[in-house]
């Protein structure tokens, strides 16, 4: 029963890949048969008995080494464009036994499980 499972799982998750990179070419065709410029936003249009929605846009993200050598240069309403949030520092905290205070402002809830099945080479 589990090798049937196993592979059953394997062979899915090789679709699914498959899917993936099948979707993202046609879905790449598509908006770049229809968009000549390069644009953020939304365009809708009607193409036979297809409504479609292309939506674009632009991420943006912050060099912190450049950051900190210019950041004296800002000007306070660029300054307010930047956010610093507390992140957690996993090796420090493994250390922790559970006592401190900072539990207090610590959530945590189980991770999806991860895994890997190959053919064994046997």
């Amino acid at each position: 029963m589990n090798e049937e499972l196993y592979k059953n799982w394997m062979d899915s998750k090789l679709e699914l890949s498959k899917y993936k990179k099948l979707e993202l070419k046609l879905r790449n065709e598509i908006i770049d048969s229809k968009i000549t410029d390069e644009i953020e936003g939304s365009i809708k249009f009607k193409e036979g008995t297809y409504d479609i929605t292309i939506g674009l846009g632009i991420n943006n993200s912050l060099d912190e080494s450049v950051l900190d050598t210019i950041w004296d240069n800002l000007s306070e309403k660029e300054k307010e464009c930047i956010k610093y949030k507390p992140g957690l520092v996993a090796k420090f905290f493994k250390d922790l036994h559970g006592t401190e205070n900072l539990f207090e402002a610590i959530t945590q809830k189980p991770r999806q499980g991860t895994l890997a099945i190959k053919v064994s080479d046997e």
